[in-house]
């Protein structure tokens, strides 16, 4: 780099860190890639469109059993998180046994004694934490939280707020000015791992100028969420590590926070910092329960209540541990709502919500009271099912 480049670059880092809107740091780092001139009306243009897209991509949510999409801040639980510090330190099954036996643990074996479980959104807005990796087991909420932390990062398009309001910790928004990016690294099995120029296409196809991307890398002005690195093929596995590690190399500025499941991780990231997903405590549970009948007739009716009232009966106190991950939670309410009965363990809730789904999706492919095929009984699609997942598990 040159010195009048890196002078340009510093002069451009400045004026990002003294953006009070995401309007105004859109405006600044465009009017460094657009030599004809970047206009403040612009940016809001593309800062309105980026918000909007990002909302239809992320904003709404399909929850298993409701007809139709909702608001995911309408229906999201807070999700806390400590440092993983037992995966690194019992590695073998005789120290695992030793923990599990120990008193004062958690289901999960973890103790809370020494770490106590802080909300996730106050560990992201940490100016300590620009670099950090979630890890949390299948359907503890990882892809929901990244969705999540987008969405508070761009409030302050929406709400118009001031700097002082974005950077206070207490505040119920992500405190950093910067532009969201979410990537899905599923999505990447047969496209570079350059996440420059990956990112550098997600905001220009979102209606920022070209470049605006790499600007904003350098500049410092992005928050970089890469989602499901266990969901990469084993064949580009390698090649997204070392993209993702040239990209955090070549731009610290900017915060990032990787998803990951934790069985899956093994220190590919030393500069992150890693917390885990913790299990649902109670009030949690009873949250989302709410959150999931919210209809009028369920309030009405008083479903929530009384779904938590049993799960809350020393008698149902084993139903109640399986609803520790949001997935298993939702699949309680799915069940519950169906039944109007309570499944008693892990393989009965997952049969329960795979029948209810089934049958939901049978009679929505039926025409004029017929099904698609004759003779595919549920049953049989179980069976098809089992011939599918077996040989998967296997491998």
């Amino acid at each position: 780099m040159t010195l009048p480049e890196w002078k340009e670059l510093k002069e451009l880092a400045e004026q990002v860190k003294s953006a009070k809107t995401l309007v105004e740091l859109a405006w600044s780092i465009g009017k460094a890639v657009v030599q004809a001139g970047y206009e403040k009306h612009q940016a809001d243009r593309a800062c309105s469109e980026y918000l909007e897209r990002y909302e239809q991509r992320y904003a709404q949510v399909k929850i298993l059993g409701m007809a139709e999409p909702v608001p995911l801040a309408s229906i999201y639980t807070e999700v806390r998180v400590v440092p993983p510090n037992f995966l690194r330190g019992y590695r073998t099954p005789q120290e695992l046994q030793e923990l599990f036996l120990q008193k004062d643990r958690c289901l999960t074996g973890y103790d809370f004694s020494r770490d106590k479980p802080e909300p996730g959104l106050k560990v992201a807005n940490d100016e300590k934490h620009r670099f950090l990796n979630v890890l949390g087991a299948p359907g503890a909420g990882k892809s929901t939280f990244l969705r999540y932390i987008g969405l508070m990062a761009l409030q302050s398009y929406r709400l118009s707020t001031t700097a002082q309001m974005l950077r206070d910790p207490d505040a119920l928004s992500y405190r950093f000015n910067v532009l969201p990016v979410l990537l899905e690294l599923r999505t990447l099995r047969n496209a570079s791992s350059d996440f420059v120029a990956l990112i550098d296409e997600e905001l220009q196809t979102n209606g920022f100028p070209a470049n605006f991307g790499h600007a904003a890398l350098r500049a410092g002005g992005l928050l970089v969420l890469l989602d499901g690195l266990d969901e990469v093929s084993t064949d580009k596995l390698d090649d997204t590590i070392q993209g993702i590690r040239k990209l955090v190399d070549q731009h610290p500025e900017c915060r990032y926070i990787i998803s990951c499941r934790t069985a899956f991780y093994k220190d590919y990231f030393t500069r992150f910092k890693d917390v885990l997903l913790t299990d649902f405590t109670d009030d949690q549970i009873q949250n989302l329960i709410e959150n999931w009948f919210r209809s009028d007739r369920d309030r009405e009716l008083n479903t929530a209540t009384t779904l938590w009232d049993l799960l809350k009966d020393p008698k149902h106190q084993a139903t109640r541990e399986l609803a520790r991950t949001p997935l298993l939670a939702t699949f309680l309410c799915l069940v519950y709502n169906d039944r109007q009965k309570l499944p008693t363990n892990r393989a009965e809730l997952y049969g329960d919500a795979l029948r209810i789904l089934l049958e939901r999706w049978t009679a929505s492919k039926r025409v004029h009271g017929e099904p698609v095929f004759p003779g595919l009984t549920i049953k049989r699609e179980l069976l098809m099912l089992e011939e599918i997942a077996g040989p998967a598990y296997e491998r």
